[in-house]
């Protein structure tokens, strides 16, 4: 695992393994049952997180996702190209074939090399290509202020 949203791998395995004991006791669901972004409801379904601070609650596994939108979500800064061909395709309403495993040598070729440009898809009425914008502009993320040369971590979600 690496360090995502200046998340370290420490901290990231911290939250995933707090997240396994709350799905273990019944807290959680074991899997979504759509994609929060794209709505796909087949394939493989995974839980995202923007936020890994503590203390751990709904900022851990806050989406349900479908693996193309999780994998273009986490390689939106090393594939800008692929990236924006996706949110162009998710705006336009697509819904591309799903993944029915975590095949990491398909999805790069299909939607990083290729850009999607032979995946099949069917369009749909709705989806929620907002909360894709949201994550792109970091709405997930805690923002941080200084406070007297301290650093001081916010909540964005209390009021």
């Amino acid at each position: 695992m690496n360090s995502y949203n200046g998340f370290e791998p420490k901290q990231r395995y911290k939250a995933l393994k707090w997240f396994r004991e709350q799905q273990r006791l019944g807290f959680r669901p074991i899997k979504p049952t759509k994609c929060d972004v794209c709505t796909q409801t087949k394939g493989a379904l995974e839980y995202h997180s923007e936020d890994y601070s503590d203390p751990f609650g709904a900022n851990i596994g806050q989406f349900g996702l479908c693996y193309t939108c999780h994998m273009m979500i986490h390689c939106r800064y090393k594939s800008i190209n692929s990236w924006n061909v996706y949110k162009k395709a998710l705006e336009e309403k697509k819904v591309f074939k799903p993944f029915y495993s975590r095949n990491w040598i398909w999805f790069k070729k299909q939607c990083l090399t290729e850009k999607f440009a032979f995946m099949d898809y069917e369009l749909v009425k709705e989806n929620n290509y907002k909360v894709l914008l949201e994550i792109e502009a970091g709405t997930y993320i805690p923002k941080k202020k200084v406070i007297k040369n301290k650093e001081e971590q916010l909540d964005i979600f209390s009021v």
